[in-house]
């Protein structure tokens, strides 16, 4: 056991370092940050494990946990949020209800406060502001997500470039990657609605199956559910296709 002015720990017999604790390390077990006594058991209940996690925790920020390099740093009075892996839930100031598990998901290095978000995955709603209510599952799931609202989205990559929409349903392997405002849309399978930035006059759309409504940018009332159905439809409006490859090679409306 060793202890200088700025660090302690333990050495082996050979005096290599086998556990340290320096300026940097924070260690909180409920009892070693200044989020105060307002949390559970009359305690700051906040677990803190890791380099700078946690590390700016003020009076009244109780019932979080961060466990990671600088997971949770930047919190300050948010409550019962969760942040676990490298920079999770890193920039969140006051926000409540958020868990980030993964490298670098909840990121959100941008002095934002935002509330009742899940991201699970690498880089998953990396990006946020303000937005609320979001659950991305998935290596970059949700990556770019800042003030949109409601989404759920399920799978690598999967409505990556999304900024500001809102209550989207996405599941798949690049589902919906390349729009960036769309609301109110259900996207499922492989790639589904994938490759066209589609406009707020898509809002509503339902794609379901591996690639259907893949290339839409303007169309609007479009249903679409089986493989590649209605795959090359761009701008087509009022459109329903059922069944596998059902007007794949088709622009047409209705």
């Amino acid at each position: 056991i060793y202890a200088t002015d700025s660090s302690v720990g333990f050495l082996n017999g050979s005096g290599a370092y086998t556990f340290k604790v320096d300026a940097n390390s924070r260690i909180s077990l409920s009892n070693n940050d200044s989020g105060g006594t307002g949390g559970s058991d009359s305690t700051s209940a906040n677990t803190l494990l890791g380099y700078l996690a946690g590390d700016d925790i003020a009076s009244g920020g109780v019932n979080n946990s961060f466990v990671g390099h600088a997971a949770g740093h930047k919190n300050t009075t948010g409550d019962e949020n969760s942040g676990f892996g490298r920079y999770a839930g890193f920039g969140n100031l006051t926000g409540n209800n958020n868990t980030f598990v993964g490298s670098s998901a909840g990121l959100s290095d941008n002095g934002s406060s935002h509330s009742n978000n899940t991201g699970i995955g690498k880089s998953s709603l990396t990006a946020l502001t303000t937005g609320v209510n979001n659950v991305a599952i998935g290596k970059d799931a949700g990556l770019s997500i800042n003030s949109g609202e409601g989404n759920n989205i399920i799978g690598t990559s999967a409505g990556d470039a999304l900024t500001t929409g809102i209550l989207n349903t996405v599941v798949g392997y690049f589902a919906l990657s390349t729009s960036t405002d769309v609301d109110r849309v259900v996207a499922i399978g492989t790639e589904a609605m994938e490759s066209g930035n589609v406009t707020s006059a898509a809002d509503g759309t339902i794609a379901i199956g591996s690639k259907a409504l893949q290339a839409l940018i303007t169309g609007e009332r479009n249903i679409a559910v089986g493989f590649e159905a209605l795959k090359q439809a761009d701008d087509s409006d009022d459109s329903i296709a059922i069944g596998y490859q059902a007007l794949a090679g088709t622009d047409a409306g209705t």
